[in-house]
């Protein structure tokens, strides 16, 4: 059994997961490089993969699965929407936002880590880390190539 407290912190990891598979599926069809358009799917998949895992200890806890998102997200999602649509390299725009929800991943599995102790969601939040922090470091990195 997790506490409230506990169980909402890993709600807001799935929240701020959801957020990225959305937007990566929405940017991957919004790109021209087929390298990107590769890149945001494998991102979206990696997610996608976090989520399934971490759904069953929310289901134990709340008896549903999340599916919802966070409010910070859809606004990134719109802003770049927007961005893209009057600059010319929209698809650095896309990259640069998609690099910032990956900057609020990592820190809500850091948040998460720090507060779930049952032993068998640590231990899943232990895994999925390294993960999470390579998609965040590849965004990093394919940002920096493409300014």
């Amino acid at each position: 059994m997790m506490t409230k407290s506990e169980t909402n912190s890993l709600r807001d990891l799935v929240k701020v997961l959801n957020d990225g598979i959305d937007f990566y599926t929405e940017a991957k069809d919004k790109v021209k490089s087929n390298a990107v358009r590769l890149v945001f799917e494998r991102m979206s998949a990696i997610r996608e993969g976090a989520v399934g895992r971490l759904q069953p200890y929310i289901v134990f806890e709340k008896g549903e699965k999340e599916t919802g998102h966070t409010l910070g997200g859809i606004l990134r999602e719109q802003y770049a929407k927007i961005l893209a649509s009057i600059k010319d390299n929209s698809e650095h725009v896309y990259i640069e936002q998609l690099e910032e929800v990956e900057d609020k991943t990592l820190e809500k599995i850091r948040d998460a880590i720090e507060e779930v102790k049952a032993p068998g969601v640590q231990a899943t939040l232990q895994d999925i880390y390294p993960t999470l922090k390579r998609c965040h470091d590849e965004m990093s990195r394919l940002q920096r190539t493409t300014a």
